[in-house]
Order: C-alpha cells, then structure tokens, then sequence
C-alpha cells in the first residue's frame, strides 16, 4: 500500500513575508526594550551635588525636564546649588554654567529611563531674578526682589516673599502666591489660582479651578477669569471706589465694594464655572 505524499506548501507572498519580517522585528525590539529598562532598573543610583557659581549678573535661569526646582534668597552673594539626582542605566544631563547675562542651570534625562528626577534646591541674592521652568515637577520661589518667571508643566508654583513682577504659567498643577509686591499675570490650566498679601496689579486665569485675590494695598488694575470655579477678588476700601465690572454665568454676581463708573481704579472679573465675588478685604 502506497502512501501519497502531501502536496508541497505554496511559497509565501511576497506580502506575507514582509509581515513575518515585520513581526519578528518588533518582537525582537520589545524584548531589547524590556532588557533596557530592566538593566535600568537594577542600576538605580541616588546621590547629591552640591555646587557654587558667582553671581555674574542679575538672573538665574533654570530648567529640568525630571524634576522641582525650589529657589530661595539668602544672605549670600553667590548662587549655591545642591541638585538631587536619581538615575538607573545613564547620568542625567546637566549644565551649570555662569555668562555675563546669566546664571544657567538646566538638566534633563535620557528619554529610555523610567527612573529618573533632578531636583534643584538653589540659594541665590535677594536682588536676582529668576526664569525656573520644569516639566517633571513643582516649581517654587521665595524672597527675591527681582522678577519671576515661571512655567511648570509637571506640577504646582509658588511664590512667597517676591517685590518684583510674577509670571506663572501652569498646566500641571495651582498657582500660589503669597506677600507680593508686583505685578501678577498668572495662568493654569491645572488648577485654581489662589493669591494673598497683594501689592500690585493682577491678571489671573484658571480653566482649572477658582480663583481668589487678596490685596494689602488698592490695585489700579485687576482681570481675574475662571471657567472652573469661583472667581472671588478681595480689595481695600478707597476714596472714590472702584469701577466694576464682574459677570457670571454659572453661578451668583456680588459686589460689595463701594464702585464708581468714572474711577480709574478697574477691577473686571469673569466667571463661567461658578460666582462673580468683589469683596472688602477683611471679609473674609
């Protein structure tokens, strides 16, 4: 009894084996994938830096795409810097360099780590302004003179303690201020806006939460908008009264403060997510 023999198997198109080819290309890239961030797993590393730069002019501009950054003024007259790095496979990258127009601090991590952060706690002169931009964490500045410039992307700013002009920029967290004594133009898409001890115009807008503004001192000019809360704004009493304007769609229209149409003295406030709040200092 003879056996017939199985018919011989078709060759493969050239279609199919381009998709085998493709398959065993991303099976073999996923498992290199996965080798790598084992191997950077099992190399994790923690240590710290410390670092002192003179103060060639009157800035600091610092960025790290891994983590906070905290600048405080001290009684010094150099920049001190203590960065606090975490790492597996590679070192961040850091740049510390002084130029006659700045300060430059900035640091990033390799775009394959999964543990990795660089966190910057700076002193710097009281009389120093500060650009700190982060996009892996929080952002925080406290007692300089010269003016802030923030943008976090990763998590919340805070500023305390400031005379100069506040800028902060948010998509990652809240914007606190607290005892400032220049203009404010604030934006977050993160969070609310919560400002007190003012001393100067503002601008505040949050698409992420309310907004509250608290004034020592009668602004000339105030914008407060919220599309995600209360908008409530906080002013000292004043000859002659303010003039308001303050409108909400989505919640109630207060104004307690005494107000007059021809003052120079502006306060617009805007809210769509909750109520539209002009109030007496002290009231709260």
């Amino acid at each position: 009894m003879t056996t017939a023999s199985a018919p011989p198997r078709p060759p493969l198109s050239p279609v199919r084996r381009w998709v085998l080819g493709l398959g065993v290309v991303l099976s073999l890239l996923v498992i290199a994938w996965g080798v790598l961030l084992l191997v950077d797993l099992l190399g994790r590393t923690s240590e710290d830096r410390s670092a002192t730069l003179p103060a060639t002019s009157g800035q600091l501009v610092v960025s790290s795409s891994g983590g906070g950054i905290r600048v405080a003024a001290g009684d010094v007259s150099d920049v001190q810097i203590v960065t606090h790095l975490r790492y597996g496979l590679s070192t961040p990258r850091l740049r510390q360099e002084a130029r006659p127009d700045a300060v430059y601090l900035a640091a990033s991590c390799p775009w394959y780590s999964n543990y990795c952060s660089v966190r910057y706690e700076i002193t710097v002169p009281r009389t120093m302004a500060v650009r700190a931009e982060s996009s892996g964490g929080s952002v925080s500045v406290r007692g300089v003179s010269g003016s802030v410039e923030t943008d976090s992307s990763g998590g919340s700013i805070t500023v305390t303690d400031t005379t100069g002009s506040v800028r902060a920029r948010s998509s990652g967290g809240g914007i606190t201020i607290s005892s400032a004594g220049g203009s404010l133009d604030l934006d977050t898409s993160g969070g609310g806006v919560v400002a007190t001890g003012l001393r100067g115009d503002a601008r505040a807008s949050s698409s992420g939460g309310g907004v509250r503004l608290i004034f020592d001192t009668p602004p000339q000019s105030v914008t407060a908008n919220s599309s995600g809360g209360n908008v409530e704004v906080f002013l000292p009493r004043v000859a002659g009264g303010y003039r308001v304007d303050a409108t909400s769609s989505g919640g109630d229209q207060v104004i307690e403060v005494p107000t007059d149409p021809a003052s120079t003295r502006r306060i617009m406030v805007r809210s769509s997510g909750g109520d539209a709040r002009v109030l007496t200092a002290g009231s709260q």
